[in-house]
């Protein structure tokens, strides 16, 4: 474009994308993320639901609840791949705003880091 001229402003060329590999990638997600979302919110409610006898039982459930949120967390922030996987040109729309964008980085970056230091 020369300098002067008005017109659409120049995008990048994306290369290729497999669309079979995408349609894989995607279903695995959802199966996973669903599988994992339904799971842990059961587990959940299963151990905020049964209450520990003494205080060493109440110390350990409360440690399961924790895990176990922090999983249904994981689980949830996957929905955003999921969506840019079966979006066109892999762009989802789920993830168009700064402040949920941000949100969601910070989520993604620490929730993984408790989800290994609370099973370790």
């Amino acid at each position: 474009m020369m300098t002067g001229e008005r017109g659409p402003p120049q995008t990048k060329q994306h290369p290729s994308y497999s669309s079979e590999a995408d349609l894989a990638i995607g279903i695995l997600l959802c199966i996973c993320s669903v599988t994992g979302v339904l799971f842990n919110a059961t587990s959940l409610v299963y151990f905020i639901c049964n209450g520990g006898r003494n205080k060493n039982s109440r110390y350990f459930q409360t440690i399961y609840q924790i895990i176990c949120l922090v999983d249904f967390l994981v689980c949830l922030t996957l929905f955003p791949y999921i969506d840019a996987v079966f979006g066109e040109g892999r762009q989802g729309d789920l993830l168009t705003n700064q402040t949920v964008c941000e949100v969601w980085a910070m989520l993604w970056n620490v929730l993984p880091e408790m989800t290994v230091f609370m099973v370790a």
